[in-house]
């Protein structure tokens, strides 16, 4: 959300671009809205038909204005990430203004040239209050329901970062409402706030032995005075770590696998109950979602005792255990015969169960007809669809993609003016012998849980953790209704209704069609490796749906 440090950073990075400046370091720790802020800047530009590319992590910089020339505008997202020689690129590229955003370390870096620096610092403690009472607006929250023991301890918690601030003020909401609170006091705020951080340490690595109480390092002010909480009961616990050494540890250090995943369970539900109103631009809606206000007089309320049913695995559904599979083909522009070609061809793909898309014309086609995938992991799949097409498998080669990541399972196919050859080129050429990064661990919605049918147009929150270097980019998600098949006329038995590089790198918002049997799952993508890993499929329902 917008505030006064966070829109004098907004104006003095438009006034840098209307002044002719080259090149702008936008500078803050974690959490304090760079990325929102860089995409509003992106938004403000390009409705002046400015040619703007922005890149979601500094890894893709490398060549970057090489391969798109006419950038007018380059705003780089984690610009720690750069190589030393695609910083130099970057800085001293005539005619093309570039916003870094990183962390502060990086002025360091950009010193050899000439650059300003915008600083995007934490909140100061005497704007919380005022940010708080906006906050509060925004998500419907009733403001008198917020004690003043709460709010100092939101201000002394979060440290003035915006987004660790919003996620507080969210799980202590949720945490008096699970109480029957009808304040939102201190006690709520520092249970959620422990709460966080046990489960942050579950989720961040596991095979580390927790520090026993008397080791308890003195930076750790969340858990400084903590009241003892009452013993809760939870439902059905997510087991996210191995069951920890019992006995001779203490129950307050060691928590029972149980225990613990209930916490995680409590923080991620927070995390849904808010979910709605937590992300700073309109939540990304799934295929055939109405929008909230249509859906809002129509949606049945939560049932008001005994949920529904746990939804079934669905056996027929035959998910996929790699990505699913999508085709771009494109013709020669003005080829009338490589087009009708294009069309028979994307035919027989989908007539195959392939996903593809409408061939379209493009001004610079290879000189033969060329097949190019993006991830190793597809090169299966590459060499299927080479033999679909009629083309040799040396036209299937590891391409090298330029700008935003292509999604995991994307195959290009480029047809080339009827009678050209196709290039012989070695099928492993450029792939590195580099291992594929580490599965996601799926942790909300856990296995099975049926949601309240209201969460299709507020919006579901997926959470997972990856071990390892998080950064937004770096996961994509894939979301699909179930039960909607008819495998005896060879209809697939699932639709994909999302598929989206995640926003956040362990968390997406997704607004779903309404009440059904949904899966999904996450696949974890190394650019640099160019490989990807998928998690197993989760399942989940939406208002009861029919089993």
């Amino acid at each position: 959300m917008p505030h006064a440090a966070w829109a004098a950073a907004r104006r003095a990075i438009l006034q840098a671009f209307a002044t002719g400046e080259h090149l702008v370091a936008l500078l803050g720790p974690p959490g304090v809205g760079k990325t929102c802020l860089l995409r509003e800047v992106e938004a403000a530009l390009r409705p002046q038909a400015i040619r703007v590319l922005r890149l979601e992590s500094g890894d893709g910089a490398e060549g970057a204005l090489a391969a798109a020339p006419e950038t007018e505008v380059l705003l780089v997202d984690e610009a720690d990430r750069m190589s030393e020689s695609a910083l130099e690129e970057v800085a001293e590229r005539e005619g093309c203004f570039a916003v870094l955003v990183g962390l502060p370390p990086l002025a360091r870096r950009l010193a050899p040239w000439p650059h300003r620096i915008v600083e995007l610092p934490p909140l100061p403690a005497g704007e919380i209050p005022s940010y708080l009472t906006a906050r509060m607006i925004i998500a419907e929250l009733d403001a008198a329901r917020l004690t003043e023991g709460a709010a100092a301890a939101l201000a002394e918690l979060s440290g003035g970062t915006p987004r660790l601030l919003n996620l507080l003020l969210a799980m202590a909401y949720h945490e008096a409402d699970m109480t029957g609170g009808e304040t939102v006091l201190e006690s709520h705020v520092r249970e959620a706030a422990a709460l966080r951080a046990e489960a942050a340490e579950a989720l961040a690595g596991h095979d580390a032995p927790p520090p026993r109480a008397a080791a308890e390092p003195a930076g750790k002010p969340v858990r400084l005075g903590r009241p003892e909480p009452a013993p809760r009961s939870f439902g059905r616990a997510l087991s996210l770590t191995p069951p920890p050494p019992p006995e001779e540890e203490p129950a307050r250090r060691r928590l029972a696998p149980a225990v613990l995943a209930g916490a995680i369970v409590l923080l991620l539900g927070g995390l849904a109950w808010f979910s709605a109103r937590e992300v700073p631009r309109p939540a990304t809606r799934a295929e055939g979602a109405a929008p909230p206000g249509e859906q809002a007089a129509a949606a049945p309320a939560p049932p008001p005792a005994d949920p529904a049913p746990a939804p079934p695995r669905t056996a027929g559904a035959a998910l996929p255990s790699g990505a699913m599979v999508r085709v771009v083909l494109t013709y020669p522009r003005g080829a009338a015969e490589a087009a009708r070609r294009g069309v028979a061809l994307a035919a027989s793909l989908t007539q195959a169960g392939i996903a593809v898309g409408a061939p379209f014309p493009v001004s610079r086609p290879p000189a033969g007809p060329a097949l190019s995938y993006f991830f190793r992991e597809d090169r299966e799949a590459a060499l299927r669809i080479a033999g679909l097409g009629g083309l040799d498998a040396g036209a299937a080669q590891l391409g090298a993609p330029g700008g935003a990541a292509p999604r995991p399972g994307t195959i290009e196919l480029a047809l080339a003016q009827p009678g050209a050859a196709a290039e012989e080129r070695d099928a492993s050429a450029g792939e590195e012998d580099l291992p594929a990064p580490a599965a996601a661990s799926l942790a909300y919605p856990p296995e099975g849980t049926t949601l309240p049918a209201d969460a299709a147009w507020r919006g579901v929150v997926l959470a997972w953790s990856t071990p390892g270097d998080n950064r937004p980019g770096c996961c994509f998600i894939e979301v699909v209704s179930l039960g909607a098949g008819r495998p005896g006329e060879g209809v697939p038995a699932f639709r994909e209704v999302f598929a989206a590089y995640a926003e956040a790198p362990d968390q997406q918002l997704v607004q779903l069609a309404g009440a059904g049997r949904y899966a999904w799952r996450v696949l974890t993508v190394s650019r640099a490796a160019r490989r990807y890993s998928a998690s197993p499929w989760r399942h989940f329902a939406i208002g009861g749906a029919p089993s």
